[in-house]
């Protein structure tokens, strides 16, 4: 039994590794069946132990029959789903076509086959049973733990990619037109970049085409219809007037579709979905596409963020029409489609975990395989998501670092979360003026970076406090969160240290940490655990 056990801890080991392998983009390439292979043989040895005649009588013994049904369990159920993801990769392999390159007409159908077969693979992970939880001695307690963990991971995964694969070739079948919107990470919203270009993406017979790409612009004379809580909050800032302040929540739910009256108030023409795309879904996209030309310079995924975040304001370029024009050049070699589905697909992946990639539709199935796909911009009851909005009109946000450290603690009426956040501003003497600031008549100093700093907390939170900063400017619901914001102002070189403290109740015993969309990512930390906030993180305790 202790050697079957050692088999089945092999291959968790093993699954480990091949998880990626069981991932739509990674069964686009129709690879990775030699990591399963090695996985599921170390699983069906662990079986073969298992059941071996020599523990028969160990089975009506309630403690060690426990330890054995939980045992056979794991590796039965883990040997399943790994036969499911080998002939997945097989399906793959017969029905997707092997070349390099799908002519458009083709996507649609090559998405809708791998996520019908991601899908009958998760189906069998979702099936999966791993046996009694209670009563297990320490090494097999930890050892379900770890894959039940990997499990729910995989599944995550593949729900993630279904919906993506699924509300892509919706969008590539169906004939329809977007808002197109193009955001700049140097000067941040909540979870985005400030919008600084908008226009339309027309989709036939799948081929994608920019048309009226222009400046975000001036506000509107009068306010669109608008979320209340979002005008409550934010209305000083005209959310509902101009493109630029509609990110003032992280909510894209909540900011697409103001964002679409806008554009039909300014004579747009109707739509039938938003998304938003910013420097690191350009680079995404370029990675698999290879680099581009713009007014005589190479583009390409190494360069990018120089070229918008510091090239194009030190050569004083229109840079609204600049970055619209790297936008349009991204997405015609994306039209070209001399690319390989399953690096675009893999790229595209890391852009939407980091909120890089947005979308919304006012169609409710197609909304809802955005949600599937992680692209959404929602927030849930559970999530804790940090942000700084920049109000000096400059592009600093590039040069501003974001530390998190959290902890939670025990508390008579619940837990005690607190987060301590240090900001620093690095920003270089010789970095462009339009770069460091002041905006005209703000009266900032060069440099100095003034935003709002906020935080969306569950919305079952109490004694909600950020303390630290030079004033506060908002506590508040916004949907399903509760926000709380102070204004910081920060000199060139300077630091500050905020700290932002919540009580959770008795029941609630994990946070989703979820991305900030920030360049460079925030920095986060709890206990031994260090990670940057690229993607959602998921804390228990």
């Amino acid at each position: 039994m202790l050697r079957g056990y050692m088999d089945a801890r092999d291959g968790v080991q093993r699954l480990e590794t091949a998880r990626e392998s069981l991932s739509p983009e990674q069964l686009l390439r129709g690879e990775g069946r030699d990591d399963l292979e090695a996985a599921l043989a170390e699983f069906e040895t662990a079986h073969d132990r298992g059941s071996s005649p020599l523990l028969w009588p160990v089975r009506p013994i309630p403690v060690l029959g426990r330890q054995l049904d939980t045992f056979a369990s794991m590796a039965d159920a883990t040997a399943a789903t790994l036969e499911a993801g080998i002939e997945g990769i097989e399906r793959v392999n017969d029905e997707v076509p092997a070349d390099t390159e799908i002519e458009s007409e083709e996507r649609a159908d090559v998405l809708r086959a791998v996520a019908s077969i991601a899908a009958d693979l998760d189906t069998e992970v979702a099936a999966a049973d791993l046996g009694p939880s209670d009563g297990l001695v320490r090494p097999l307690a930890d050892a379900r733990r770890r894959l039940e963990m990997e499990l729910d991971g995989l599944h995550r995964g593949l729900v993630r990619g279904i919906g993506a694969a699924t509300g892509l070739a919706d969008v590539l079948a169906d004939d329809g037109s977007y808002l197109l919107l193009i955001t700049n990470n140097a000067e941040m919203r909540a979870g985005s970049g400030m919008i600084l270009r908008v226009g339309r993406l027309d989709v036939a017979d799948g081929s994608i085409a920019i048309e009226d790409l222009q400046s975000a612009g001036a506000p509107l004379d009068a306010a669109v219809e608008a979320d209340s809580e979002l005008l409550d909050n934010w209305g000083w800032l005209e959310p509902a007037q101009r493109f630029q302040n509609a990110g003032v929540t992280p909510r894209f739910d909540v900011v697409a579709p103001i964002a679409e009256r806008i554009w039909l108030a300014r004579g747009g023409a109707p739509v039938d979905g938003v998304l938003a795309l910013d420097v690191v879904a350009l680079r995404s996209i370029l990675e698999a596409t290879g680099s581009i030309e713009v007014e005589g310079r190479e583009i390409d995924a190494d360069n990018i963020e120089d070229e918008i975040f510091v090239q194009q304001y030190a050569e004083g370029v229109d840079q609204e029409e600049r970055l619209g024009d790297i936008a349009e050049g991204v997405l015609d070699a994306l039209q070209d489609g001399n690319w390989e589905l399953a690096t675009l697909a893999e790229q595209l992946r890391v852009a939407a975990n980091g909120r890089h990639l947005l979308a919304w539709s006012a169609d409710p199935a197609e909304e809802q395989a955005w949600e599937d796909a992680g692209v959404a911009g929602t927030l849930d009851d559970d999530s804790l998501l940090v942000s700084a909005l920049n109000l000096g009109g400059n592009k600093l946000d590039q040069f501003v670092t974001i530390e998190a450290v959290l902890a939670v603690e025990d508390i008579a009426d619940g837990w005690l979360v607190t987060v301590d956040l240090v900001l620093r501003n690095d920003a270089p003497d010789d970095a462009p003026d339009v770069v460091l600031g002041p905006f005209g008549g703000s009266g900032f100093s060069r440099g100095e970076y003034v935003g709002i700093l906020t935080a969306h907390v569950p919305g079952d939170a109490s004694s909600v406090s950020l303390d630290g900063g030079d004033r506060g400017v908002v506590r508040a619901s916004d949907g399903a969160s509760e926000v709380v914001g102070s204004l910081v102002r920060l000199a060139a070189g300077g630091k500050r240290e905020l700290r932002l403290r919540f009580v959770l109740p008795d029941a609630d015993r994990s946070l989703v940490v979820e991305p900030s969309a920030r360049l460079p990512a925030i920095q986060w930390q709890t206990g031994g655990l260090e990670w940057s906030d690229e993607a959602s993180k998921v804390l228990e305790w």
